[in-house]
């Protein structure tokens, strides 16, 4: 009896600390009964089975009863709701002491614990699976198994590898806890086309007309045997460039095979012709370039077409001359408008050979009318040093002659304009050559027409229409940077982002590229487009460099604040 009575006072000394300690924990909460008279006290028996260390204990595996007496009488009433169970989870395998509280009754049940021994793990689904697919989770199977003898199926496991890496066996782990399993996946190659076979269906091709891919059958031969046909294909070239057979290069997947295709010429079934240039000098012929014939085609395009000849373009009258355009059997007339122009003659003509600053020699051929006297006009060069301030707003060239024209009698500024000759300078490329007037030889310069008259490009002919100064410029193309403009200091904060603005000279050097880069990156960096970010207070240095060669460079002394 006293050892009994000693095991009451360790119970109750005991649910007094617990009586203590749920005060501050949550309510596990259930449904509940409605209570039947006073409540006398409870008692408590858990209905879950063993329980995994750490979880915790759900309320609905709880039973609570409740102990009512009313007029005299003792009744029983199961309590669903409002009762707390102390601690909320299981501590320790094997059996747990718990507690529940409700209304100020407590009430003692035991709860048996279990741990995970192990667990194992298995791809349920037995097929191969591609390279570089994700595994299905419902496919994966983990067992925990427990040390009172049971086991489960559990989830919240994790998985670090997730896709199949390799061909044949691929393991995998999974992580339980503490706890790790692996499996096995069969790993198969990457579904790849091995082969195409492409075959042209449609009718004769047009040259210049795109085919339709709906005319190309292409069939693709994978790796694991399978052949399916196709549609998202690409063909290059997709338009035939000649007549006859036109090899194309269809590509899918990878793979890539030639099919030929037969291309017909388009046949032109009518045209249509008009002039599109200024008016022509009488006695000129009309450019075919300012002729614009527009073909319509049997398959329904239309194209500018070349190729065609003219009759009567030779410019007669001033106002509309007719024109006839043909080509093949078609033929369209076109207006083009006459106008009077200047007629130059050489017959009294004055010439001069004048001495280049590069010892470049050429002549000058100024075209006067016959009852003009010899030596009225005179050509005379100019010092290089007179007229490089103007030169240079065109083009910072030093190829350059100009000469000056003048007259003796007030009376014959009416012989302008009349026509001038020049012979292009040795070394002087026709294609980057101009003629240039300068009424003031310092800030005006204007670029006039001209026109070169012999195949060989040498000569070349303009008009002079006032007295002045005239300058043969070689604008040459590859000019070399010579410097670059940029502050020499810059003070910026940190943390911020600056934009440079460098200014390359000559404007018209050929390669105006240029690469940037800092002393110190941890104070500033500079991007290949000039952005500048600053990170920290400091001094560095901002490179510039031209990357035509020439060596030019330019530093920016970069002050960061903070």
């Amino acid at each position: 009896m006293r050892k009994q009575k000693k095991a009451y006072h360790y119970i109750a000394a005991f649910l007094t600390v617990f009586t203590l300690i749920v005060t501050s924990l949550p309510v596990l909460s259930a449904e509940a009964a409605p209570a039947k008279g006073t409540l006398t006290s409870i008692s408590a028996v858990y209905t879950g089975g063993t329980a995994v260390v750490g979880e915790e204990i759900k309320p609905e595996n709880v039973y609570v009863t409740g102990y009512y007496v009313s007029g005299g009488k003792m009744n029983t009433s199961q309590i669903k709701e409002g009762f707390l169970v102390t601690p909320p989870t299981v501590q320790r395998e094997g059996e747990n002491m718990m507690t529940v509280q409700y209304e100020g009754y407590t009430a003692v049940f035991s709860v048996t614990g279990k741990k995970v021994m192990y667990i194992e793990a298995e791809y349920t689904n037995n097929e191969e699976v591609t390279v570089g697919t994700e595994l299905v989770r419902k496919n994966i199977r983990v067992k925990a198994f427990y040390t009172d003898g049971t086991s489960e199926e559990v989830d919240g496991y994790t998985l670090p590898v997730t896709k199949v890496y390799q061909q044949g066996l691929n393991t995998f782990s999974v992580l339980y806890g503490s706890y790790v399993a692996t499996f096995t996946v069969m790993g198969k190659a990457a579904l790849a086309v091995e082969q195409l076979i492409a075959y042209y269906n449609g009718e004769e091709a047009v040259v210049g007309n795109e085919i339709n891919k709906k005319d190309v059958e292409v069939i693709a031969i994978y790796n694991d045997g399978r052949t399916e046909t196709v549609k998202n294909f690409t063909i290059s070239p997709s338009i035939p460039s000649k007549e006859g057979l036109n090899k194309m290069v269809v590509s899918y997947g990878g793979a890539s095979v030639t099919i030929e295709v037969y291309a017909r010429e388009k046949v032109v079934v009518s045209i249509t012709a008009k002039y599109i240039g200024q008016g022509v000098v009488l006695g000129k012929m009309v450019d075919v370039n300012d002729i614009e014939v527009i073909a319509t085609y049997d398959d329904g395009t239309t194209g500018r077409l070349s190729g065609f000849t003219t009759t009567g373009s030779v410019i007669e009258y001033e106002g509309d001359n007719i024109v006839l355009v043909s080509y093949d059997y078609f033929v369209e007339e076109i207006m083009v408008p006459g106008v009077k122009g200047f007629v130059v003659s050489y017959e009294n003509s004055m010439s001069q050979i004048l001495f280049g600053n590069y010892y470049e020699y050429t002549t000058a051929t100024l075209g006067m009318n016959k009852n003009v006297p010899f030596g009225s006009f005179s050509i005379s060069q100019l010092d290089a040093e007179v007229i490089e301030q103007a030169v240079y707003r065109v083009v910072p060239t030093e190829e350059f002659i100009g000469f000056t024209v003048t007259y003796d009698a007030d009376d014959l500024i009416k012989e302008f304009p009349m026509g001038m000759k020049v012979h292009l300078p040795d070394g002087y490329d026709p294609d980057h050559f101009g003629v240039y007037y300068t009424p003031n030889q310092t800030t005006i310069m204007a670029k006039l027409d001209g026109e070169f008259l012999d195949e060989q490009r040498t000569v070349y002919q303009f008009i002079v229409y006032n007295p002045g100064t005239y300058v043969l410029i070689h604008e040459v193309s590859n000019l070399l940077v010579t410097e670059i403009e940029v502050e020499e200091d810059m003070f910026v904060r940190a943390g911020r982002n600056y934009s440079l603005t460098p200014v390359v000279i000559p404007s018209n050097a050929e390669n105006k590229k240029i690469s940037y880069w800092s002393s110190d990156e941890s104070i500033a960096t500079v991007s290949e487009n000039g952005k500048i970010r600053t990170y920290e207070e400091g001094t560095c240095e901002i490179w510039i460099e031209a990357q035509d060669g020439s060596g030019v460079k330019a530093i920016i002394t970069l002050h960061v604040k903070p």
